[in-house]
């Protein structure tokens, strides 16, 4: 991750301007925030709900499909408003904006599959007692 990181860095160094650099950073961040605040605590609760009931994965998979659709109207609707009513994010419109939108919508995504996945495969107290024997 950290070579991606440096190599990615490198590249955008590279090709974008410094203006261009400037809004790929603000795309970023806005990006980051809508994921911080668009996950709802689900990604958190799933992992909790899937390891201690492993049948109830169906149904948390279609629970937060429906959550993960709704957000993303949502985050949708509100990144909309909040370009028309702040002027200095005026420079996110049109492809921007969109771009943001989809970095959000990756990132949770991301977010809630793998906390999922997490889940359903339980580490319990005896898989850790191999690495921590005094845990028990």
């Amino acid at each position: 991750m950290i070579g991606v990181a440096f190599v990615s860095s490198i590249v955008v160094t590279r090709a974008l301007a410094v203006e261009e650099r400037g809004l790929f950073g603000l795309l970023l961040a806005v990006g980051a925030l809508g994921i911080q605040f668009g996950n709802l605590g689900l990604p958190v609760a799933n992992t909790y709900l899937v390891a201690r009931r492993p049948e109830q994965l169906q149904a948390l998979v279609a629970n937060t499909t429906r959550s993960f659709l709704w957000i993303a109207v949502s985050l949708g609707l509100i990144g909309a408003a909040a370009i028309r009513m702040i002027p200095a994010w005026s420079s996110l419109s049109g492809v921007c904006a969109v771009m943001v939108w989809c970095v959000a919508l990756a990132g949770l995504a991301q977010s809630m599959v793998q906390n999922m996945l997490f889940g359903v495969f339980r580490f319990s107290q005896a898989i850790w007692s191999k690495w921590w024997p005094g845990l028990g």
